[in-house]
Order: C-alpha cells, then structure tokens, then sequence
C-alpha cells in the first residue's frame, strides 16, 4: 500500500509540475526563446532527490519526511517557471544570472531538504 501511495504523490507531483510549466512557458514564447532545457528543468528535482536519498545524503525518510522535502521541491519547481517568465520583463545584464539560478533551483532545494530536514515521526 504504501509504494502505491508514494506512486501516486509523485504522479500527482509531476503533473501539477507539467501543468505549471506549461502555461508559463505558453505565455513566455512572445518574451524569449524556448528550449527543450526549459520544458525540463522543473523535473530534475523530484529524480535528484531520489538519487540523494539513495546516495545517503541527509538523514533517514520516513513518511512525514517524504511528503514535506516532495512539497517544498514541488513549490520550487512549479514557481520557477513562474519567475523566469517574469524576468522577461525586466532588461539587463543580471537577468541571465538570475535565469541560470532559477534554473538550477529545483536541484538545490532538493539538496537543501535532504540535508537540513530532521527525522519527522511518520
């Protein structure tokens, strides 16, 4: 039960993820160039995180601890997008660099959650 539970979480996680980056992306294509990278950077951190957990990084993953790290990561990966669609608007020499950390955000927070997050009580 419980591996058809985790299942489902990161189905219903990525789809939230597709249908986020979608729209932003649709209303980004008049402002800046659209790549493949684009429609897959907000996918990386779910996969990481797993490669985290598998590598020992942090501590152990119970329950509690998957849901939240998955939310935080999902948080990150949805508003991404977001903020990269909204720099579209602003001219400037900063706006690559902030593109580039928007960029590698999602693979960030998922190393953050892993090692700052206790061991939550399932």
């Amino acid at each position: 039960m419980l591996l058809f539970q985790k299942t489902f979480d990161i189905i219903a996680i990525l789809t939230v993820i597709t249908i986020s980056t979608v729209v932003s992306l649709m209303y980004s294509k008049k402002k800046m160039k659209i790549t493949w990278w684009d429609y897959a950077f907000p996918y990386l951190g779910v996969p990481f995180w797993f490669i985290l957990r598998e590598c020992g990084v942090g501590d152990e993953v119970s329950s509690s601890n998957f849901m939240v790290e998955m939310f935080v990561i999902l948080m990150c990966s949805a508003s991404a997008p977001w903020f990269r669609f909204a720099l579209t608007f602003v001219r400037g020499r900063i706006m690559g660099l902030i593109s580039i950390l928007l960029t590698i955000s999602p693979l960030a927070v998922a190393v953050f959650v892993r090692l700052v997050m206790p061991v939550l009580p399932s």
